[in-house]
């Protein structure tokens, strides 16, 4: 399957653990049309010969990797309408590269499912993979969210599927 710049990988869920698995317990709960298929997210920046070179946020912070060092399950959805110009795609990578995790993100995103969305978002510098996803699209010019909303797994599927943004599950 060959992958275009902007794609956004859902990495398949393994075993959840600590905070992941009490925000993922809270998602099924409070959003019942969860899959609970996936849970990290990454975008894909560019072709690098036979391979890709993703963004993602890790615990490690924000950092570029080769899709081939991944293992697992992966579902691939296209949610731009266009292919974003390889300048584009760089200054917001440059931007966000490097940066720090956000742990506490998983505390505010659990109270703003816990209060029904009614918890501004919490802007810092650091990132989650799904805060990372929705800010490169906001960068790119093609905002996923309002400002205020939180970065959640769920609304992505839901977003995906309303978009047809869905391709393929491809194992790696």
């Amino acid at each position: 399957m060959i992958l275009k710049r902007g794609d956004i990988l859902e990495f398949k869920a393994g075993k959840l653990k600590s905070l992941s698995g009490l925000l993922a317990a809270l998602l099924k709960r409070y959003k019942p049309d969860w899959s609970g298929w996936g849970w990290h997210l990454a975008v894909v920046y560019c072709r690098l010969y036979n391979d890709y070179l993703i963004i993602e946020a890790a615990p490690s912070g924000v950092r570029l990797v080769l899709l081939s060092e991944m293992r697992g399950q992966i579902s691939v959805h296209r949610l731009l309408p266009y292919e974003p110009r390889f300048y584009t795609m760089t200054n917001a990578v440059k931007k966000l590269n490097g940066r720090r995790y956000d742990y506490m993100a998983y505390v505010w995103t659990a109270l703003y499912i816990i209060t029904g969305g009614r918890l501004p978002r919490i802007a810092n510098r650091r990132f989650t993979c799904w805060e990372l996803v929705y800010q490169i699209y906001e960068l790119i010019g093609y905002p996923l969210a309002l400002d205020y909303q939180y970065a959640v797994i769920s609304d992505f599927e839901k977003l995906s599927k309303q978009r047809g943004g869905y391709i393929n599950t491809i194992t790696l």
